[in-house]
């Protein structure tokens, strides 16, 4: 079974539930930020990667596009989502 599939099944037995609970949401947070993504993180790191190389072979708008905005939406997009994620970690229990 391939990653991506665990990952769905995971995401459907994690939301498929009768009542959320404060523990569900626990969770649900933990799983995201240990399971989800650390599984995103290589395959966003080679689209980055990828996405840079062809930047070479641009000129103009699609070049700074391929260079610094796409790369910048993913990276910055993980990191944020990383900060939350670390935040709620943190934070579960407090009430």
């Amino acid at each position: 079974m391939s990653k991506w599939v665990e990952i769905r099944d995971a995401v459907i037995k994690h939301i498929d539930v009768e009542t959320v609970t404060e523990k569900t949401k626990q969770d649900f947070v933990l799983w995201l930020s240990e399971i989800v993504l650390p599984v995103v993180r290589p395959y966003a790191d080679k689209f980055i990667a990828q996405v840079r190389e062809q930047a070479e072979k641009e000129s103009g708008w699609t070049k700074i596009r391929d260079l610094i905005v796409i790369p910048f939406a993913v990276e910055g997009g993980l990191w944020l989502i990383d900060k939350f994620l670390t935040k709620a970690v943190a934070n579960t229990g407090d009430k």
